[in-house]
């Protein structure tokens, strides 16, 4: 699930950086960012901005990990 927190505030959607790997059943909700190379485990519940080159994970997600550009985490 990707989309805004409020119906009152409609544009206020999740922008999706690049080379981004979403898990299965995560949900990124509101006027939030998320950088570049992340990775976001599945069933994570994304509500804050993460920096370029994390690994999210969690409910409430939190960031476990900052890789170097374009590294993949070696259990993914």
């Amino acid at each position: 699930t990707i989309g805004n927190q409020s119906v009152e505030r409609p544009m206020e959607a999740p922008v999706i950086g690049k080379n981004v790997n979403i898990g299965a059943g995560a949900k990124i909700l509101g006027n939030i960012t998320i950088g570049d190379n992340v990775v976001i485990g599945a069933n994570a519940v994304v509500i804050h901005n993460a920096p370029d080159n994390a690994t999210l994970v969690g409910i409430p997600a939190k960031c476990m990990d900052l890789r170097k550009d374009n590294e993949l985490p070696t259990d993914a």
